[in-house]
């Protein structure tokens, strides 16, 4: 099985320091059982599957090497960082993960700044890449 995965360094301006994390940020049929496993044997707190994208949207999963999660901070924003960056989508983006749409603006030069409230701010609709 062929997966391509990226190496991010969040929260840091400098490479091997900050929170790794590991984004797979081209759709691959991948089910639940495999994203799981997948993210046991890179062991980083989280990794991230992007399962579609358009433009400006695309949506994506995150897990840890125990479970699923609805959203959390440094995925969200490392992988937003690969997404924009590799030119797969623009900046502002809108994410789409459990939790709802997180809106996000890159600046490859600068970084990632997250408009987002806190996830139970979060519109309960899903806007689809």
């Amino acid at each position: 099985m062929d997966v391509p995965f990226r190496i991010v360094d969040v929260f840091t301006e400098r490479p091997l320091a900050g929170n790794q994390l590991c984004v797979v940020p081209e759709p691959v049929e991948l089910d639940d059982a495999t994203m799981q496993a997948l993210a046991l044997e890179i062991g980083f707190s989280e990794t991230t599957f992007v399962t579609e994208y358009g433009a400006d949207c695309y949506a994506m999963r995150i897990f840890t090497p125990d479970q699923e999660l609805p959203f959390a901070g440094h995925p969200t924003l490392g992988t937003a960082f690969v997404m924009v960056s590799e030119g797969r989508v623009t900046s502002p983006v809108v994410q789409v993960v459990q939790a709802g749409e997180i809106p996000v603006e890159v600046d490859v030069r600068r970084g990632v700044r997250d408009d987002a409230p806190a996830p139970a701010g979060l519109r309960s609709g899903v806007r689809r890449p």
